[in-house]
């Protein structure tokens, strides 16, 4: 088959997604009191639901944390938009205004916006960083 394996394009998501937001300290480098970041790793993903890994960091607190949440396709049109929107929903809990998304597919920092009225460009943004060959398909 010509076809790569389903898998192949999550593994290529969790390697683009090791750093994505290593860098997430906000614009004041250093002096941001909120100085968090993360890394997103999709996991068992197939048409209809997936699982995504956050591993969450504080530096100013020291402290770590993990999150594994269910994505379920509902009434979105697929799953990579399911799963985007939960990436933004977990992202505005750290950060809910500006932060530095740390871009391996780019090779940079990307300054982003977790606002309410950005969510058009972050959710294209993410949508492009975590499945670059994304085209939306019929149900």
């Amino acid at each position: 088959a010509d076809q790569a394996p389903q898998e192949s394009e999550a593994e290529r998501a969790n390697r683009i997604a090791r750093a994505n937001i290593a860098g997430a300290q906000g614009r004041s480098a250093g002096n941001d009191r909120n100085d968090t970041g993360g890394i997103f790793s999709i996991l068992d993903q197939t048409s209809y639901g997936a699982r995504i890994k956050f591993r969450g960091w504080n530096g100013n607190f020291k402290r770590t944390w993990n999150k594994d949440e269910p994505v379920e396709l509902g009434l979105e049109p697929d799953i990579e938009t399911a799963i985007v929107k939960k990436m933004i929903e977990l992202i505005r809990k750290e950060k809910p205004g500006d932060l530095i998304w740390e871009s391996h597919r780019l090779g940079r920092q990307v300054p982003l916006s977790a606002r309410i009225e950005d969510t058009a460009e972050l959710h294209a943004f993410l949508l492009k960083e975590f499945f670059p060959n994304y085209r939306r398909r019929a149900r």
